[in-house]
């Protein structure tokens, strides 16, 4: 990406289980962008929820000639917490010799959107589930809520 890329971790305060990073290139013309297609390994599941929000932001599916290559993946992460402090008994908070451990498991959506042009990546987001219940429409709405809408 440019120089003139940006940065921006969201919150979703009406999506407290979804946490949202976006990257995108200011010097795209993201907003003249209105077609779309699906680049190969998209999962169908992802489709459908991808069709509906990105149509919500304005884009519409173009296989033959489209404006935009969008890609999806998602997939599970887990991994071990450590906590550096436990509680004794009659004490308060000390270093614990053994600290207690915990595995979180975690939902991941990557998304990404190139120029069919240039093949030059114009703006990708990752999505976080952090709460199992939360299904991926949930997080490809939250995501695709952060992608410039067509003009």
């Amino acid at each position: 990406m440019r120089r003139g890329a940006v940065f921006a971790a969201v919150l979703l305060a009406a999506c407290a289980s979804v946490a949202v990073e976006v990257e995108r290139d200011e010097t795209a013309r993201v907003p003249r962008l209105r077609t779309f297609a699906f680049s190969p390994g998209t999962p169908p599941a992802l489709r459908d929820a991808l069709e509906r929000e990105l149509a919500v932001r304005g884009l519409r599916p173009e296989r033959k000639s489209p404006d935009l290559f969008v890609s999806g993946t998602i997939g599970e992460e887990e991994r071990t917490e450590v906590s550096p402090f436990a509680v004794r008994p009659g004490s308060s908070r000390s270093p614990a010799p053994t600290s207690p451990r915990r595995t979180v498991r975690r939902t991941i959506l990557a998304l990404t959107a190139a120029s069919a042009e240039s093949g030059e990546i114009v703006w990708r987001g990752r999505a976080v589930l952090s709460d199992p219940e939360t299904g991926a429409s949930e997080a490809v709405r939250a995501l695709v809520s952060e992608f410039p809408a067509a003009r």
